[in-house]
């Protein structure tokens, strides 16, 4: 009792007058998921092509929230290999029943024509062949397939107590991604020193994707501060946005999103029972709504959420796609999850787009609470657009992506009512504010009072990565160490950009207005493909960096390298003075643009080389989607090619 009068007080201080900021998860988290169990809350989004996958977030008063961990944190849970931007894991559910979290997911792997850059190819081992027990796969640098291993002698046999073996890898590649000449998808066996190696190549994507979703799938934990969640149990269902509902009888219930054929792609809301232990059917899959919209492929049903409130079943969706049609409706049934379903008349529950001046758009995929003091609260995404009015890019300047909102959620005549009836804006309120004025204007949103809330500082000194950091799918094998003052990554062949998996860390931009700054060291890098860097990201065919290379064919020396990606690549490179020396890199971001810099030597002195509009991180290529935001990235690779130039990063500063 005494703590929940605490929490109503704390709570109604908070939003009564403190008017805390939205959004609460600031930095791209899309389609929130909330549960509350006891007083902690708990929320979960969505992490697409990023690994660890979906960040757990926890709070004691729906404002201040943390991150304690990752659903999907080891490769047997998540195996993201060659998988294009923006497919990965989607749109997340967090749900609590009898003592233990479940959290369910849907896993993309293809989602975009091939681009034709090959995967890096691996062996396994057995010493007993018979057994049919091999080990996990090791992963070489290298980019092809056919692998082939051989063991060479090396050494005098007179002067050598035992055999000296160094060890060759033979593959077939291509010269580039453009011209595609092989050079020199077949296994190879060998024996060697009491242990058989079979080498491979795992192709994820080779054609243009068909479109037929996959299986979706839950892990679950009972502690969910452990960071500890089971390996996966897959559903039968083929579908998106899978959502567990568990009736008053035992009975469970998955609802997910899925499409009438592989042809006509109609989407509907999709239901059946299910064995919660093994994830079977129990019964066959049945449409259970089409959505408010006209139902043809550009109304998208998704998103669902069962609730069972005052002997009352709802139905809680997103409609219209992602961007500005986007919003959120919900049905209800006095018969079961199944329905029959009533409409609410004042459908959509939450939709900013009537009116695109306003500072939030593309609100939707929402998810409700009921909080310790009786009262109801809903999460949801939107976008926060950059500019003027009169700004012809501003609807197309979301660098944050679609970010994770708070607002009340009253009952009147048994529906719920989202925001006082208002929308969506940068304020939390209270459930007793009225009559909110919509904005006349939508100037650059000024967030420099969470700039020094957002403020990170690591010099790796502890030699630990904290749970913001992410990798670009999941790696084939650790490529970081810690020095006593440096992080130092070994690189790999791929590049930012490349369909794979980069030696390269990331971590969300959280505000318009911030700056991410490190020392390199990155001595005598011996040719221009041996690079390491920084950059601002938000996918493959977006993506900026500032580095430093060795030097390109016919010179000496090192070189600033300085790329920028607007669906086509400039390359530039700019002698360094000092061939072993450390170089400073930033990149600075406001609400309108970028700017990437470099510093040499101890002048402090820093030289721009380049800028650009916000807007090239958030308009997809022809056939691409824009479902994440901008993220500051730390990589070495080899570009293309096996690299063994390490470089070492003094601290990460972003803020």
């Amino acid at each position: 009792m005494g703590s929940s009068i605490v929490f109503f007080f704390l709570t109604v201080a908070l939003l009564a007058f403190g008017k805390p900021n939205n959004p609460i998860l600031p930095g791209w988290n899309p389609d929130p998921s909330i549960v509350r169990v006891g007083e902690d809350y708990f929320i979960v989004t969505s992490t697409f092509e990023y690994y660890p996958g979906h960040p757990i977030y926890h709070s004691k008063n729906l404002v201040d929230w943390t991150l304690i961990g990752h659903g999907l944190n080891r490769p047997s849970q998540l195996g993201l290999y060659g998988t294009p931007s923006d497919a990965g894991v989607w749109a997340p559910s967090l749900r609590y029943h009898d003592g233990t979290f479940y959290l369910t997911s849907t896993k993309r792997y293809v989602y975009t024509s091939e681009l034709r850059l090959f995967p890096r190819s691996f062996y396994v081992k057995t010493k007993d062949i018979f057994s049919n027990d091999w080990s996990d796969p090791v992963y070489f640098d290298s980019l092809g397939y056919d692998v082939d291993l051989f063991w060479d002698t090396n050494g005098d046999f007179a002067s050598l107590p035992d055999w000296s073996f160094q060890v060759y890898l033979t593959w077939s590649g291509i010269n580039n991604n453009h011209d595609k000449i092989y050079s020199v998808w077949a296994p190879s066996l060998r024996y060697h020193d009491g242990t058989f190696y079979l080498t491979s190549t795992k192709r994820y994507v080779y054609t243009s994707e068909l479109r037929l979703f996959p299986r979706s799938f839950y892990v679950k934990t009972k502690d969910i501060f452990s960071n500890d969640w089971s390996d996966p149990v897959y559903f039968d269902s083929l579908g998106y946005d899978v959502d567990l509902f568990w009736d008053t009888n035992g009975d469970v219930y998955l609802t997910w999103s899925g499409i009438n054929n592989n042809h006509d792609k109609i989407y509907s809301i999709w239901q059946s029972k299910i064995d919660l232990e093994t994830g079977t059917s129990l019964t066959p899959a049945q449409i259970i709504f089409n959505g408010t919209l006209t139902h043809d492929a550009a109304a998208r049903p998704e998103g669902p959420h069962i609730y069972h409130i005052n002997s009352t079943y709802y139905l809680l969706i997103a409609e219209g796609g992602t961007g500005i049609p986007h919003r959120a409706t919900i049905q209800r049934s006095s018969v079961n999850p199944s329905g029959p379903w009533e409409n609410n008349p004042n459908n959509p529950i939450l939709f900013n787009g009537a009116n695109t001046n306003l500072s939030v758009q593309n609100t939707g995929h929402a998810d409700i609470v009921q909080a310790v003091d009786g009262k109801w609260w809903g999460v949801a995404l939107g976008v926060r657009p950059q500019g003027t009015f009169d700004d012809s890019l501003r609807l197309n300047r979301e660098q944050l992506g679609r970010e994770t909102f708070l607002s009340p959620v009253d009952w009147i005549d048994g529906w719920p009512v989202f925001n006082n009836d208002q929308p969506l804006s940068e304020e939390v309120l209270s459930h007793d504010d009225v009559n909110v004025t919509s904005p006349s204007s939508a100037p650059a949103s000024d967030d420099s009072a969470r700039k020094s809330d957002a403020a990170y500082f690591n010099d790796f000194t502890s030699r630990s990565l904290d749970n913001t950091f992410y990798t670009l799918r999941t790696p084939y094998a650790p490529f970081h160490s810690f020095t006593s003052s440096s992080l130092q990554l070994r690189p790999n062949a791929y590049a930012p950009g490349d369909r794979d998996s980069p030696a390269m860390f990331l971590r969300k931009q959280t505000a318009h207005n911030e700056t991410f700054e490190t020392e390199l060291h990155f001595p005598s890098p011996r040719t221009n493909l041996e690079e390491a860097g920084i950059g601002i990201l938000y996918g493959d065919m977006l993506h900026n960096e500032v580095g430093v290379s060795g030097p390109p064919e016919g010179q000496t020396g090192r070189f600033v390298v300085v790329r920028t990606v607007t669906l086509n690549k400039q390359t530039n490179y700019m002698p360094l003075s000092s061939t072993t020396g450390p170089v400073k890199l930033r990149v600075q971001a406001t609400p309108l643009e970028y700017a990437l810099s470099f510093s040499e030597g101890s002048s402090g002195q820093w030289t721009e080389v380049a800028r650009f509009d916000g807007s090239v991180l958030c308009i997809p290529p022809a056939g691409g989607f824009f479902f994440k935001g901008a993220a500051f990235s730390m990589y070495n690779t080899g570009n293309g090619k096996p690299s063994l130039t390490k470089a070492e990063f003094a601290y990460w500063k972003q803020g």
